[in-house]
């Protein structure tokens, strides 16, 4: 299966370096200062741009070589949702980035009914020392001497029929938060700044978004992000499932029982 992500776009304060990855006769995640128009970005590769080449010939499937033109990225690339639309009262125009395609990937194939423990964010599995890991198995560091390819096996991704591979979301990685026993599911984030992207194990959010189709409720706080009120707005979002069929769903609650395979927890 493709990384959700390879490379890294922020440097290490302790070594400055890079983790670097090469696709497409481009290199990811250059230094600012070093790269060449065409051969090379400040941004790391997605999961979009491993599967670009089997439907486009545009480098990393999208005709902006830099991959720094939002506009230009997702009027061309493949896997820009057209009805993916900024929110209003985000207040931070610089958050939406080539990554922000309107879709999400699911790196989360060790999710089980069992794994993990109820009320624990994700698997133990996608830890190494405290490092986060880039889903598949990249290791989420900008030290590159600690980077490895260690990408999962389709095979490891179980419930086929169950488990979402792509659905609409907000965010750059299709996850769902563990939710508390009561089921009582938190009110959408209205955007995803850098700090929650930052925190260690992923966003610790849910990057669904629940409304894409439907109607957004209104707007319950603009603190910290903001987010939208839990009631209200009508519910409607695809999911594509690793068997290969896609659901329209008006269920929050199947945004958890397709990643998490269960709800709630």
């Amino acid at each position: 299966m493709p990384p959700w992500r390879a490379g890294r776009p922020t440097t290490n304060v302790n070594s400055g370096a890079r983790a670097k990855y090469h696709l497409y006769d481009i290199t990811f995640s250059m230094p600012p200062g070093s790269v060449v128009p065409g051969e090379s970005t400040v941004d790391a590769a997605y999961w979009f741009n491993f599967l670009a080449k089997y439907v486009t010939k545009a480098k990393g499937g999208t005709a902006d070589p830099d991959f720094q033109s939002q506009a230009t990225f997702q009027e061309t690339v493949v896997w820009g949702c057209p009805a993916f639309q900024k929110y209003p009262d985000n207040g931070i125009r610089a958050e939406w980035q080539p990554g922000f395609v309107g879709y999400s990937w699911n790196p989360h194939p060790s999710f089980t009914a069992t794994n993990p423990a109820a009320g624990v964010r994700r698997p133990a599995d996608t830890f190494r020392n405290n490092e986060q890991i880039d889903r598949c198995g990249v290791i989420s560091t900008d030290d590159f001497a600690t980077f490895q390819n260690r990408w999962f096996r389709i095979t490891q991704y179980t419930r086929p029929a169950e488990r979402a591979l792509i659905a609409d979301s907000v965010g750059w990685i299709l996850e769902a938060n563990a939710v508390p026993a009561s089921g009582a599911i938190p009110g959408q984030k209205l955007h995803y700044a850098r700090p929650e992207f930052a925190n260690p194990g992923g966003t610790g959010q849910t990057t669904f978004d629940w409304y894409r189709h439907g109607r957004v409720p209104p707007v319950e706080s603009t603190v910290n992000g903001g987010y939208f009120r839990s009631e209200g707005g009508k519910v409607s979002y695809n999911i594509l499932y690793l068997d290969g069929h896609v659901v329209r769903s008006i269920d929050r609650r199947d945004a958890y029982r397709c990643t998490r395979m269960r709800f709630p927890q």
